[in-house]
């Protein structure tokens, strides 16, 4: 992931390491910094922080740059092995002869192989899977959390909604596509004693119900609209 910013007289492009580390782990940083000027630019040290405690303030000493000249550097990010990845900001911010930048911190350096997967192959057998249990049972976080490791910049998606407690969240019936995988999740509502008494559930694994389908509708009132929608059995 490559990150690149400009002001009139520097511009700081940031490249961060493709080596996956553990949580807990300094990371590395490539820093290439561009004098856009007609004058040098003082060796100096280049500055990073976070407001965050996993992020410890560090830096690199950064030499002379020659007019309409380019230096590159690696940062090794330390960080306090001592806080949780719950700590991480999902920024990082550079000082450099005054001028302050913000850059993401990419969540794919901490997943490891979990984000290294085969390409898909089109002819490959499609695969439906149902997340069914308990209102509150965690179902959309986990379906939020599969699609962020699955996505290519790893940053947070909240495309199903959560909420946890005894109440439902999911309202409707929802269907997700995984990235480069022949592998459809359904995010279902929950289990409680008044969901699925007429026959939803099986109609579900039938492939009958479309996705948006909503959970207080009557399969009866919608027959002739669910014999013209394949449901699940096409997707």
């Amino acid at each position: 992931m490559q990150t690149a910013h400009t002001t009139d007289d520097i511009q700081i492009d940031i490249q961060v390491s493709n080596r996956k580390v553990r949580v807990g782990e300094n990371f590395y940083e490539t820093i290439t910094i561009h004098n856009e000027t007609d004058q040098p630019l003082p060796s100096t040290r280049l500055v990073a922080s976070s407001s965050s405690r996993y992020v410890r303030r560090c830096g690199v000493h950064v030499p002379e740059i020659a007019p309409y000249e380019e230096v590159t550097v690696e940062l090794e990010v330390r960080v306090d092995s001592t806080t949780n990845i719950e700590q991480l900001e999902p920024t990082i911010t550079y000082s450099y002869h005054g001028v302050s930048v913000v850059s993401s911190v990419p969540m794919y350096i901490f997943t490891g192989k979990l984000n290294e997967r085969l390409p898909y192959h089109h002819s490959a057998p499609k695969y439906n899977i149902v997340l069914f249990g308990i209102a509150g049972a965690s179902k959309s976080s986990f379906m939020n959390t599969v699609l962020t490791l699955l996505s290519r910049d790893c940053q947070a998606i909240h495309r199903a909604a959560v909420g946890g407690g005894e109440h439902h969240n999911s309202r409707k019936l929802a269907k997700f596509d995984l990235e480069d995988i022949a592998v459809t999740l359904w995010d279902t509502w929950g289990l409680t004693p008044d969901t699925y008494t007429s026959g939803d559930l099986q109609l579900l694994l039938d492939g009958t119900l479309p996705s948006g389908w909503d959970m207080d509708f009557v399969y009866d009132h919608h027959r002739e609209q669910l014999e013209h929608n394949a449901g699940s059995r096409d997707s």
